[in-house]
């Protein structure tokens, strides 16, 4: 008989019921299982996001050791902080306004005794950031004689060290040295390699010292360039010389000198770079750790295991929640990164998701000003102009806009800064770039070398116009050149209106021009030199508010809602794979969620983006 034909014996009824159950019951225990673990995440993130708010002792040292770079706002989402936490990883990204916050609050705090910090993990620090840092320490040991700051490293960078700078204290281990090297910009020019591979770049710009494409349409820098970029860096290293010659008490000359002879002095002490720093008095004690808590130790009468030390961390949290600041009149936007029309990258600037932020400060009642604080070197210049019809708005609302500028404000960063009631920015600020560039690649000669060939069929003459397997037709060469043009003027326009400067004047700082702040005031494109505190201020008397009127950052509403999704869907992903075992599945899922929740590639065709 064949197979098919054998009848199927039909299993009994209670074994069949049996089965079922077994199955219900393992369902639910997945369930479960699921939920309580997700349940317990979602606690230990919400906890984490909370920040756990701990006693202030009587005697206390504010501990700062960032574990990461310095940023205008953290990016790191509660899901990626856990994951680096669980890892035994400390590293994460330290939002400059949260730390001078903190250190602003010390400041006037008696039971501040001292402040440590310990620069071994730093990251990364602009220029503009770590003089932030450096001012704000300043502050602190002029307004409050007591409290005294320590700092210790290793080995000290050229932007550490300007943190440092600004210490009663300076330790550096006997291995260290401190790096001053002096400034640079370079890039690397492809226009051959570029030749070779058949691919050409169509480049459309206003401003011969719009220098953005250049690396791609050139072997070398254009000489409007290397005078721009020369006469920023000699800015931007006087700044450097001058805040480093003032904090430590010492000659601007003697500054450069050890920069300029380092290899040589380096030399001549036998390689001992912490013995160099001594002598130059650029540091004041020669130890490692053990040595800097030790005198810790000595400064607060205690010993070194039972140091009173509060993180800064800590310390906002605490001060944070001994103020109401859900109605704190002034609000704080950050602009930072490069300015999209949408996306989902946490390092750039989303225009509509900022635009509907300041549209709610406009129909808040409660918020009485704003400050923007900018750290963006352009990007699309559509979404440039909706962030600020959004502010201008504000503006006529009656509320006031001060614009506080970051490391970079430049570009598309400074047509938005237009809008602003008053323009502060710091000495180290790279502003302006007031230019225009689109680019538009075209593949024809690589198709031609790999004897690739494309066809089409089309409704008009220029269905295809923009397709970079084509060649470009001048007659739409022209029209982007045009729409290029125009966005220049307006550019120019608004710069002028905005500042209250004839259109002559502007272009005498406009073609792509590239500024420091100082340079910036110099040239009445900024108002003032100062940092985020310096706007605070100005927000205030604007407002007609109390001096210690209190400010409140603006998050985007989705902000610690959609992480939190993400984080649960992550996590909802690997708790099932791990129960089958399958690493490698598990490892998917990791990869499959960051490119889920990133955003496609984009390319940016017409975009005031900063140069150098």
């Amino acid at each position: 008989m064949p197979d098919h034909a054998v009848p199927h014996k039909r299993p009994f009824l209670l074994w069949r019921l049996l089965g079922w159950m077994g199955w219900l019951i393992d369902l639910v225990r997945r369930i479960t299982l699921n939920v309580v673990f997700i349940g317990l995440v979602v606690l230990i993130l919400l906890g984490w996001r909370r920040e756990i708010i701990k006693p202030i002792p009587q005697k206390a040292i504010l501990i700062v050791a960032p574990h990461g770079s310095l940023v205008e706002q953290s990016a790191t989402t509660p899901f990626e902080a856990a994951m680096r936490r669980l890892s035994g990883s400390e590293e994460e990204d330290i939002a400059v306004p949260d730390l001078l916050e903190a250190l602003h609050r010390a400041g006037t705090d008696t039971r501040i005794q001292a402040v440590a910090l310990d620069l071994s993990d730093l990251k990364g620090a602009s220029l503009t950031k770590a003089q932030s840092i450096a001012q704000a320490l300043t502050r602190m040991r002029k307004s409050n004689a007591h409290i005294k700051v320590l700092v210790f490293a290793p080995s000290y960078d050229q932007n550490s060290y300007l943190i440092a700078s600004a210490a009663d204290e300076i330790f550096m281990d006997a291995m260290g040295t401190v790096m001053i090297p002096g400034l640079a910009a370079s890039s690397l020019y492809l226009k051959d390699f570029l030749e070779q591979l058949g691919i050409d770049v169509h480049i459309f710009r206003v401003g011969a010292y719009k220098s953005a494409g250049e690396p791609l349409s050139r072997n070398d820098m254009s000489p409007e360039a290397r005078d721009n970029t020369g006469k920023l860096l000699a800015d931007l290293w006087q700044n450097y010389l001058a805040a480093v010659a003032q904090a430590r008490g010492i000659k601007e000359q003697d500054i450069r000198d050890y920069a300029d002879h380092l290899p040589m002095l380096l030399r001549d002490h036998q390689g001992d770079g912490a013995a160099l720093a001594k002598e130059r008095r650029l540091i004041t004690t020669i130890g490692g750790r053990s040595a800097f808590r030790a005198r810790l130790a000595t400064l607060m009468h205690e010993d070194v295991a039972d140091l009173p030390a509060v993180p800064w961390q800590t310390y906002r949290a605490h001060v944070r929640h001994a103020i109401a600041r859900d109605k704190a009149p002034i609000a704080i936007l950050t602009i930072q990164g490069m300015l999209m029309d949408e996306t989902q990258q946490p390092d750039q600037a989303d225009a509509g998701e900022l635009a509907g932020l300041i549209a709610e400060a406009r129909n808040d009642p409660t918020i009485k000003a704003l400050v923007v604080r900018i750290d963006s070197p352009g990007g699309s210049a559509h979404a440039a102009e909706v962030i600020r019809r959004e502010l201008v708005a504000l503006r006529e609302a009656h509320k006031p806009v001060i614009i506080s500028m970051g490391s970079v404000a430049a570009s598309g960063g400074y047509w938005i800064a237009s809008a602003g009631d008053r323009i502060i920015a710091s000495p180290g600020t790279i502003t302006g770039s007031i230019g225009v560039i689109g680019l538009m690649p075209s593949f024809v000669g690589s198709m031609a070398k790999l004897r690739l060939h494309s066809d089409e069929v089309t409704t008009t003459p220029y269905a295809t116009a923009l397709s970079p397997v084509k060649p470009l037709d001048p007659t739409v060469a022209q029209a982007t050149q045009a729409v290029v043009e125009n966005i220049y003027r307006q550019f120019v326009s608004l710069v002028a209106q905005s500042r209250d400067l004839p259109v002559a004047i502007v272009e005498q700082s406009a073609a792509g021009q590239v500024f420091s702040g100082l340079e910036a005031k110099r040239r009445q494109l900024v108002d003032e030199l100062g940092d985020l505190d310096a706007a605070l201020r100005e927000a205030r008397r604007r407002a007609k508010l109390d001096d210690q009127a209190k400010a409140r950052v603006l998050m985007p509403r989705g902000g610690f809602g959609l992480h939190l999704f993400q984080s649960v869907s992550s996590l909802a992903t690997l708790v099932r794979l791990s129960q089958d075992g399958d690493l490698a599945s598990i490892l998917h899922a990791m990869t499959q969620q960051r490119a889920l929740f990133g955003s496609a590639p984009q390319i940016l065709a017409l975009c005031p983006c900063t140069a150098p």
